[in-house]
């Protein structure tokens, strides 16, 4: 199988020192990893070496065969960016626009000459792909219930048809009855488009629903460490079988401990 990205003795420095180490990781195309409970100063630097936005200070990152070093300009950035699609906060531009104009805007940004006829049609099979019907493309996205505003936030990291997807705490902001809703489309666009899912969560039952390999950080040595999670999930919950809110209330508990343990470490 191909590899769609590429590690080799990565280091990423913040003040001149190393904040993010990846020694040897390699992910696989079509694969779904799992990154679980990283801080905000490692995930952030991890997105934006994914997304071409900075490259490594030290080591080789090759991404859908690309080093990212090679990115001459802004340009060449752009179109290398779409090959991937980032779900993460939401962006939406204002909510007196409609869901169906959010969508198409990413259209025109990649080709201003795109005409009518062609843009509708885009936006209508990418609608059809994340569930939004005729009707909720009409809405203003002020008006826009939860789930109008996950599957449009979904339809615009899948609006160039990536070859790799990043979700980045994708269910922090969404209630408990969404979660099942959530997985079922990224089950359903992944088969349609068969891109590589990098999944950054502390999200216990959402990388057990959809993670093919989970990397853990340690938090007292800071190195990353990898599991099979779901024979490691159904070791421990196996006799407790938990709702999602339960797993997702047990995982922030974990983070919690894993963060304390290091600081105590780290003024021994």
């Amino acid at each position: 199988m191909k590899t769609a990205i590429r590690f080799e003795n990565v280091v990423k420095n913040a003040h001149g020192s190393p904040l993010l180490r990846i020694d040897d990781l390699s992910i696989a195309e079509r694969e779904c990893l799992g990154f679980y409970g990283l801080p905000d100063e490692y995930s952030e630097p991890l997105i934006n070496l994914m997304a071409g936005a900075t490259v490594p200070d030290e080591g080789l990152l090759q991404i859908l065969g690309m080093d990212v070093r090679e990115i001459g300009d802004e340009n060449e950035w752009f179109r290398f960016l779409q090959n991937v699609g980032i779900y993460g906060a939401p962006n939406v531009p204002q909510d007196s626009v409609s869901i169906g104009e959010t969508i198409a805007s990413l259209y025109r940004l990649r080709d201003e000459s795109t005409e009518e006829p062609q843009l509708s049609a885009a936006v209508l099979a990418l609608a059809n792909l994340v569930h939004l019907t005729i009707t909720d493309l009409a809405k203003m996205s002020g008006e826009a219930t939860a789930s109008l505003r996950m599957k449009t936030r979904l339809a615009r990291a899948l609006a160039y048809h990536p070859r790799i997807v990043v979700l980045t705490d994708p269910t922090e902001d969404l209630a408990p009855e969404l979660f099942r809703e959530f997985v079922e489309l990224i089950r359903r666009t992944r088969r349609k488009l068969h891109y590589t899912l990098l999944i950054i969560t502390g999200d216990i039952w959402l990388l057990e629903q959809l993670a093919d390999r989970v990397i853990f950080l340690n938090p007292v040595s800071g190195l990353f460490i990898e599991n099979q999670l779901r024979q490691w999930y159904h070791k421990l919950f196996s006799f407790l079988s938990p709702s999602p809110s339960q797993l997702l209330k047990l995982s922030q508990d974990v983070l919690q401990y894993g963060r304390t343990v290091r600081t105590r470490e780290e003024k021994l």
